[in-house]
């Protein structure tokens, strides 16, 4: 018997079996629809927002996917924690400007009001929408303070667009024919 590939084989055995309740339950999170879910990563206000975004952003009616567990199990499992706390700075910076904007509490806010602040950050030129990627490219740490404030804000909104499209077209109700 060879031993290299008898350690190898079982070192691969042993990763799949441990790697292997965290995937299931990341794609797991696409297809439950449960009310109260206990986040790893998100609080309940910042799910809450979430929930409204994911709504604006991916109206599909009648599916049956949770993406704001999908997205809090997404970054909780995959981000690496800088990119987690710059993620937490970005929704306090968005929470900031929705109040701003809308002089009311986030936690107050409803699909329209969601709708009427996505529209504001997102119905851009082509111009500015480069100029926001280009933003976005940078190190957050190598940044001017004047810079940092549009950077989360940004951070936060499109990463919040990139894991609830992903989880969208990873779930179940996607992969079905018309």
């Amino acid at each position: 018997m060879d031993r290299r590939n008898a350690l190898k084989n079982m070192s691969l055995a042993i990763g799949g079996f441990v790697i292997t309740p965290s995937i299931l339950s990341v794609f797991a999170s696409c297809t439950t629809s449960s009310v109260d879910v206990n986040y790893l990563f998100l609080s309940k206000e910042q799910s809450f927002v979430i929930d409204h975004l994911v709504d604006v952003i991916l109206p599909i009616f009648n599916a049956n996917i949770n993406h704001t567990a999908f997205i809090d199990k997404m970054l909780y499992h995959t981000v690496s924690k800088e990119n987690q706390q710059i993620f937490k700075a970005g929704y306090l910076e968005f929470e900031k400007n929705y109040q701003s904007l809308l002089n009311k509490e986030v936690l107050k806010a409803n699909e329209s009001d969601i709708q009427t602040v996505v529209e504001e950050y997102f119905s851009i030129s082509k111009q500015e929408e480069e100029a926001i990627f280009n933003l976005l490219e940078k190190d957050f740490s190598l940044l001017d303070e004047n810079q940092k404030l549009e950077y989360l804000n940004y951070y936060f909104l499109t990463n919040v667009r990139y894991y609830c499209l992903l989880g969208y077209c990873t779930s179940e109700y996607y992969q079905k024919p018309i």
